[in-house]
């Protein structure tokens, strides 16, 4: 979340983030009681440089590193940003920012839910195609994805709830080669 959060303020600069195990602060201390620290931390900071990556180099995109906006269709909009969910008669379009760097080979789609369906949208028919309902997974090979991903290298996703239903927004991973 601290990620895509900081991705969507700084979208021209390169993000480097990571886990730092020994690193030791001066003691936080509130009320002039040392406050308990933790064993990690973590380290967020942005590039002004590009990251130069030959091309066709393999690259494995984890689910966590593509952002994605989600927007209100008709009716409610009940949408929890902290567990990235949509409940209770909700119908919402979501937007994922894949981009135009990579050569994509395989795209893996997790659908998780209960009385939720999804669909996604397919630019060669101008349609959304049904995905299915509850919990799936839906597997995009490298001669299918030109039918999703758009000229701006994105796709969308459409999440329906009902009444007494809930769903998790879902998570794309994928992999590919740089161009």
């Amino acid at each position: 979340m601290v990620l895509q959060n900081y991705y969507e303020k700084n979208k021209e600069n390169y993000i480097l983030g990571g886990l730092i195990n020994n690193f030791n602060l001066e003691p936080i201390k509130i009320n002039n009681k040392e406050s308990k620290q933790y064993g990690k931390n973590m380290l967020v900071t942005n590039l002004n440089t590009k990251i130069n990556i030959e091309s066709n180099a393999e690259i494995n995109i984890p689910k966590e590193f593509i952002s994605y906006s989600v927007n209100p269709l008709e009716g409610n909009f009940n949408y929890d940003s902290y567990s990235n969910s949509i409940y209770d008669n909700s119908e919402v379009e979501v937007l994922y920012e894949l981009g135009n760097s990579f050569i994509y080979n395989n795209l893996d789609i997790n659908f998780e839910g209960m009385n939720a369906e999804y669909k996604i949208y397919n630019k060669q028919t101008k349609t959304y195609y049904d995905i299915g309902k509850g919990n799936a997974k839906e597997s995009i090979n490298k001669d299918e994805i030109n039918n999703y991903l758009n000229e701006n290298g994105q796709i969308k996703i459409i999440i329906k709830t009902a009444e007494q239903g809930s769903a998790t927004i879902p998570q794309i991973s994928g992999k590919g080669v740089t161009k």
